[in-house]
């Protein structure tokens, strides 16, 4: 059975953050059934936190996590919205 090639991980074109919550903005050329290529954005937000020393992450938030939550993804959304004037789903319904 032939082996499937690994595509690296996306990396991030935004992160916004502070303190130990952040979210990272990812584009993606996407197609449609059609042929026709659009650009989607996707964020994905995380906590980081430390045990023993080593740096985790999860994407489960205290509720003193909620304000930097906000704040991370109100930049998320000004710099989609910034950069792709469609709101970055540019798909034709």
């Amino acid at each position: 059975m032939a082996s499937k090639p690994v595509t690296p991980p996306a990396q991030p074109v935004a992160r916004f953050g502070d303190g130990d919550v952040s979210a990272a903005v990812f584009r993606e050329e996407k197609e449609t059934k059609d042929g026709k290529t659009f650009i989607a954005y996707n964020v994905s937000l995380r906590r980081s936190y430390k045990v023993d020393g080593e740096f985790k992450h999860t994407n489960t938030l205290r509720a003193k996590d909620l304000a930097l939550a906000i704040d991370a993804l109100d930049e998320c959304k000004k710099y989609i919205f910034e950069t792709d004037k469609s709101g970055g789903d540019a798909e034709e319904a």
